[in-house]
């Protein structure tokens, strides 16, 4: 189990392509320079809950197989999760979402819940035509 929760990154925290292959838990932790999760594999639980990300925060084709717990994250700049696959149960409820989040063509094999989630500005990018509900 990976426990960096409540941890602060002051720099990027570059993960790109990294492999959790047990629970990654990122609770309350705090990016303030951003993050970068691109191509990451996370096989057990990842939990972002109450994570806030203060720069761009980079998902895109990264794979969940366990469930990924966005709850009440707070993203101030872009959440990009192009290309990302959702194995299991995607949680991001009551997330704040200020400048915009990309979804397009990723993979929900489970159930999704972004019930209270909030988009202040910016885009809200899912195309369902592109998104594939497995």
């Amino acid at each position: 189990m990976w426990l960096p929760e409540y941890s602060e990154f002051e720099n990027l925290a570059d993960f790109s392509g990294s492999k959790f292959e047990q629970e990654a838990m990122f609770e309350n932790a705090k990016f303030h320079q951003g993050a970068d999760f691109s191509g990451a594999t996370f096989t057990g639980k990842a939990a972002f809950e109450e994570a806030r990300f203060n720069q761009n925060a980079y998902f895109n084709d990264a794979e969940f197989s366990g469930i990924a717990d966005f709850d009440k994250v707070i993203f101030l700049q872009h959440a990009d999760f192009r290309g990302t696959k959702f194995l299991s149960t995607l949680e991001f409820r009551d997330a704040e979402i200020t400048e915009g989040a990309h979804f397009n063509n990723s993979k929900f094999q489970k159930q999704c819940d972004f019930a209270e989630t909030q988009k202040t500005k910016g885009v809200w990018a899912i195309e369902e035509k592109r998104i594939l509900l497995l």
